[in-house]
């Protein structure tokens, strides 16, 4: 039992490495804070340069500007056919839509 509890302890310790290595924060609370005594919670933080370099190698997509284009006929049907479950604007009003371009941690979005 020691032995098991000795491997997940050293597994627990390269993940957090890894975590720290990727450029995370790692918060700790205190076992005594919890209502057992015996469990305690890691908050893991990513700091905005971790977000922007993962949101741009992940290619994501930023809003830039609300699309001013109104909808032809045959994006209109389209749109219409995709959707299997339509309701009435009047209980679910529609989000606008956006132009958007691949997040650029140089300018901090698109």
């Amino acid at each position: 039992s020691s032995d098991l509890s000795g491997r997940k302890e050293e597994r627990r310790k390269e993940f957090e490495k890894n975590l720290l290595k990727s450029g995370l924060e790692l918060e700790r609370e205190d076992k005594k804070d919890s209502d057992s005594g015996k469990i305690y919670f890691v908050k893991i933080h990513a700091p905005w340069q971790v977000l922007a370099m993962y949101a741009e190698v992940l290619n994501i997509k930023v809003p830039i500007k609300e699309n001013d284009i109104p909808p032809t006929k045959e994006n209109a049907f389209l749109e219409w056919i995709s959707k299997p479950c339509r309701l009435a604007k009047e209980l679910v009003h529609p989000e606008p839509d956006y132009f958007t371009a691949a997040f650029n941690r140089q300018i901090g979005r698109a």
